[in-house]
């Protein structure tokens, strides 16, 4: 079966493969890596875009082939992406493929789907634009990329969603079909790690260092509730603007000296920094289904979130971890006072059962049998 993906280029796909030479990689996409290789029978294409281009580039990772397709650099987001679809003309006259998967609603992805293959496609959510503006502050940007996506499922026959909450949520947005739930698989090196002792005394907050995700409140609630001899990993990348927010939220909290913030971390590193972390502070005011929670869950860190969306139900499906009032930055520091006073990541059954259960509904395995099941219907 030929498969085509159409989807962002991953950051460490751009770092590995091409010698990290710029070639329009903005985000991790670790989703994408978690699948690789793809199983037995299936021919798996990736299609790119190339913000700036100059001219198609193709190459195999990890058992899969890529094809970088050049595009203009800016504005295509003013016209809603609706010209995209011409960039990718090309690669499918001449690959043909059987199943077309467009990996998200926000950019052009899901839409370029449905457009190229009316009846073959799927469309997968990865976050639902519509619910995480109503929870927010959207800018233009956003409200352009909501509207997008309202189209796109609109028109789309075949929806997938990482999560419950993410399926409801589109569900609201579809007319011809009801999404499915299909767990996207963490990374290799997450689910072959040695999960460690938990006897170390670090809390880490894992990914974008935005409002969004929540990293105010999770350093503002870490310094009212942490122990003095508690330090906090901060992992992940961010603008300039918010690169200096968090410089001084640390300031205000009076955390420079117990606080470390890193960027762009290896999957390899990554994974170190949770074997040595008993705490996950992720706060998020949004998310279908956050890769650091399921990460966590998979590492046996006690994960501390805000009672919504994604993290809300990741949390009661494994009963591990604690769920603070939806945006109540003084109930969450409560929760953090009361796990660093009970210690529950010690409770080794309970720890193990949690990570057994994460391991194999996060896996790639599970994910590709799924899927597979699914092309096949489709192609039915």
């Amino acid at each position: 079966m030929k498969v085509v993906w159409i989807t962002s280029l991953p950051m460490q796909v751009q770092c590995e493969a091409l010698n990290g030479e710029d070639h329009g990689a903005r985000h991790a996409a670790p989703w994408i890596i978690a699948h690789l290789p793809p199983p037995p029978g299936i021919d798996l294409h990736l299609a790119c875009l190339w913000p700036g281009g100059f001219r198609q580039k193709e190459f195999v990772y990890q058992g899969a082939t890529f094809h970088l397709i050049p595009c203009p650099r800016h504005g295509r987001l003013a016209t809603l992406y609706l010209f995209d679809t011409h960039f990718y003309k090309s690669l499918f006259c001449t690959l043909n493929p059987d199943i077309v998967h467009g990996w998200g609603t926000e950019e052009s992805n899901g839409m370029v789907a449905v457009r190229v293959a009316p009846r073959r496609h799927i469309v997968g959510i990865h976050g639902v634009m519509n619910v995480i503006n109503a929870r927010g502050s959207p800018t233009l940007r956003d409200h352009l990329s909501a509207t997008l996506e309202r189209l796109t499922l609109a028109f789309a026959r075949h929806v997938v969603a990482e999560s419950v909450s993410a399926a409801e949520a589109a569900g609201r947005l579809c007319r011809r079909t009801k999404p499915l739930v299909v767990p996207h698989p963490v990374r290799a090196e997450i689910l072959a790690a040695d999960p460690g002792d938990r006897l170390r005394k670090t809390a880490v907050f894992l990914g974008r260092i935005a409002v969004q995700k929540g990293i105010r409140d999770a350093v503002e609630s870490f310094a009212r509730a942490a122990p003095q001899d508690w330090n906090l990993k901060i992992i992940g990348g961010g603008s300039v603007k918010e690169r200096d927010a968090l410089k001084a939220s640390l300031e205000a909290c009076r955390l420079t000296g117990r606080a470390v913030h890193v960027e762009n971390l290896s999957g390899g590193e990554v994974t170190s920094v949770l074997q040595e972390a008993s705490m996950l502070i992720l706060p998020t005011l949004a998310d279908s289904g956050p890769t650091a929670l399921k990460e966590a869950l998979c590492m046996g860190v006690w994960p501390v979130c805000y009672d919504n969306t994604g993290p809300g139900e990741l949390i009661r499906a494994f009963k591990y971890g604690m769920l603070a009032r939806d945006r109540d930055i003084q109930h969450l520091a409560e929760c953090l006072r009361q796990s660093f006073a009970d210690e529950p990541w010690g409770d080794t059954l309970r720890r193990t059962a949690c990570i057994t259960q994460a391991r194999t509904l996060f896996s790639p395995q599970r994910a590709w049998q799924c899927l597979t099941a699914l092309y096949q219907e489709v192609l039915k």
